[in-house]
């Protein structure tokens, strides 16, 4: 049998099947839609190839212009590099930039970018320390007390022998008001935290560790409980409501707190240390917190030259001035008194005071 080739009734494609189909419906399979094939073979004209020919493709009616790239390229190139040059560019600008203020920070501004490290390394843990005078982070000893990172800043809380001490700067409040560490000082082995700079504190807290002041405090700690009475420290809250007025002072000589101090090793004339301090006062004072606890000022001495007024030098040689002897004294302890002193500033006015 022969073949029937007839175009489809929907696409018009030619569709090629076995003359016994014909006159029955069949789906396209081009169109997949239904079509009937014909009784007949339809009259055509095919298109015949011969072969191992390819085929021509037929002429286009609206030849396109051969478009031929200019030299440098186009427009829309020259944008492309442009934009890409320029982000080439930022990247080595911000990259430069980056090595380059750290280097710069370090040479002009050093105690800015010290105090950024080391609050960083703060942040992570890697200190326990901080140094109140130059308020940057100080290197503590490799021995120094350890300290808990992450954690909420302190409360007041009675009951402070389980819990850790922060790893932050020593803070609080005092009778109500906030209270931060300014200057942390030991002086014969009596630790005191204060706020403020001046030669009178805004607030402060007093520790009398009961040491002797040839003792050490490397490595000493106290773990005195709110029950404890026997053998408590005593303590000392001071605070200025008004200015105008002296400061007022709460003394904790018999309990009445709770306290958790500990000291590690000094180093360069400092001691770091750490605490954790609540009164129970009504205002429920209390700090916690880190320190480096810096040494008491030397006290300076004040020597004469023979011959050289010790008074008022305004006053010195005039009427009715005491000229070169302090007042107080009789002729006779003038006299005997030497031209030159080499006694302390403290120990001369004692003196003075005595009639010595």
């Amino acid at each position: 049998m022969s073949d029937i080739i007839f175009p489809c009734s929907k696409c018009g494609k030619d569709i090629q099947v076995d003359e016994q189909f014909k006159g029955q419906s069949i789906v396209c399979p081009i169109c997949n839609k239904e079509t009937v094939i014909p009784l007949t073979q339809p009259k055509q004209t095919r298109l015949t190839v011969a072969p191992h020919e390819k085929p021509t493709a037929p002429a286009p009616l609206h030849p396109q212009p051969v478009q031929t790239k200019k030299k440098g390229g186009t427009a829309l190139d020259k944008t492309v590099a442009t934009a890409r040059r320029r982000k080439i560019t930022n990247a080595i600008i911000v990259v430069a930039l980056l090595i380059a203020l750290p280097v710069i920070g370090y040479k002009f501004f050093p105690d800015m970018m010290h105090s950024v490290v080391g609050k960083y390394h703060s942040m992570r843990g890697e200190t326990n320390a901080t140094d109140v005078a130059t308020n940057t982070v100080a290197t503590a000893p490799t021995n120094a007390i350890p300290v808990v990172t992450n954690v909420p800043p302190p409360e007041w809380n009675i009951a402070i022998s389980d819990i850790e001490i922060p790893a932050i700067k020593a803070q609080g409040s005092i009778a109500g008001k906030e209270f931060r560490v300014d200057v942390a000082r030991l002086d014969k082995n009596i630790l005191y935290l204060r706020q403020g700079t001046n030669a009178v504190p805004e607030m402060e807290f007093q520790v009398f560790t009961g040491l002797r002041a040839t003792d050490t405090v490397d490595g000493k700690f106290w773990n005195i409980p709110v029950t404890q009475k026997a053998g408590a420290l005593t303590v000392v809250k001071r605070w200025t409501p008004n200015p105008a007025y002296a400061p007022k002072q709460l003394n904790f000589g018999g309990g009445g707190y709770a306290l958790r101090l500990e000291f590690g090793t000094p180093s360069g004339g400092k001691t770091p240390g750490k605490i954790y301090l609540s009164l129970q006062d009504p205002e429920k004072s209390f700090v916690a917190g880190t320190f480096v606890a810096l040494p008491a000022p030397a006290v300076t001495s004040i020597t004469a030259q023979p011959g050289a007024p010790v008074g008022n030098p305004q006053t010195a040689g005039q009427p009715g001035s005491q000229g070169s002897q302090p007042r107080g004294l009789t002729p006779a302890q003038r006299a005997a008194r030497p031209a030159t002193s080499a006694q302390p500033v403290d120990q001369k006015f004692n003196d003075i005071y005595n009639h010595k």
